[in-house]
């Protein structure tokens, strides 16, 4: 028997456990509805990436009001799909949290310096793909190093990494058998109030709700970064401000926990393999009905695909004109 090769994220984990179809159509096809904009959610995104410039800039050294500069620079561009009045929204209500924890906020930590080739008479990054001086190809310039084709001699220099937005591929089991990773991608890793080191995950919600602290998601990135805390870093975008909007939960979590959800999601993972297996086998990914009326108001997304189409032609009909390929999520 060939060896299993699985590599999941919370997300997929937490769809094969609710849908085994839906993860097929949403993760194994990759399909997404044509019109499948949801704006509390870009809302949500477009926070996420304000947060990430700010606190970038918090790990790098930089004061409260000079660290939300690189956030109001890329609001001024207005290069994100969000309508101007959503986008205004979220960047007051943000720059309102910045206000609020400025004083008594977490601490980014840093990571190991990341190695970079630079070059040119400023020894900026290059990120591009030719070098600008000579126009050789990126991969052969930073091959060849110091003896590089390019005039200005590249050379390797270390950046600072602060441990925000950072993605991770954590091998869950690596046998003759299996190699499970699992992946994901953690907002902040911080030095909190309390002293200890933890994980602080920002949870952006038009409407309030409290989350399950011990939930897939939070189980792996406790496990994974090997931390007893993870802190739920509410921001609500209800209209008006008040003890509810800014909200901060922290979830502890123990070594024992720990060790015995690593067992547990290795066996997830073993189910899943074998699943997965008969299904693409020729079995078919099984639909779970219970599913179908989706969280918070939202049906799933799919229901035109699996709801009285029971030929292929009519499917794949079904596919073509109500939903995309949309594009592939990974950590990095």
């Amino acid at each position: 028997m060939s060896r299993q090769i699985l590599v999941l994220d919370s997300s997929q984990i937490a769809t094969w456990g609710e849908c085994n179809q839906q993860w097929n159509l949403k993760y194994n096809e990759n399909l997404t509805s044509n019109n499948n904009i949801r704006e509390d959610m870009a809302q949500g995104t477009y926070g996420h990436k304000l947060l990430e410039l700010y606190y970038t800039n918090i790990a790098l050294g930089q004061k409260p009001v000079d660290a939300w500069h690189d956030a109001n620079e890329f609001h001024a561009k207005g290069d994100f799909p969000l309508s101007i009045a959503k986008r205004e929204f979220v960047h007051k209500r943000c720059w309102e949290y910045v206000g609020v924890y400025c004083q008594n906020d977490f601490t980014p930590m840093m990571g190991q310096p990341e190695k970079r080739v630079i070059f040119g008479p400023h020894l900026s990054s290059m990120d591009h793909e030719v070098c600008l001086n000579c126009g050789a190809n990126r991969e052969k310039v930073i091959a060849q190093g110091e003896a590089g084709t390019c005039p200005q001699n590249p050379q390797t220099r270390e950046f600072p990494k602060p441990l925000v937005e950072q993605g991770f591929s954590y091998p869950l089991l690596d046998t003759p058998e299996y190699l499970f990773v699992l992946e994901g991608r953690i907002d902040v890793m911080a030095t909190l109030n309390n002293g200890s080191a933890g994980i602080v995950d920002h949870k952006f919600q038009g409407r309030e709700r409290s989350l399950y602290g011990k939930s897939i998601q939070f189980r792996n990135y406790a496990m994974v970064l090997d931390v007893n805390f993870v802190v739920i870093n509410y921001i609500r975008l209800h209209q008006a401000i008040s003890e509810k909007t800014f909200v901060r939960e922290t979830i502890y979590f123990s070594s024992l926990e720990k060790a015995l959800w690593r067992r547990r999601l290795i066996e997830k993972y073993k189910i899943i393999a074998a699943q997965r297996a008969l299904a693409f086998a020729g079995g078919g990914f099984e639909k779970e009905e219970s599913a179908c009326s989706g969280k918070f108001g939202y049906p799933c997304e799919f229901t035109k695909i699996c709801n009285d189409n029971f030929d292929l032609v009519s499917i794949q009909a079904v596919k073509e004109q109500f939903f995309k390929k949309r594009e592939v999520w990974k950590p990095w």
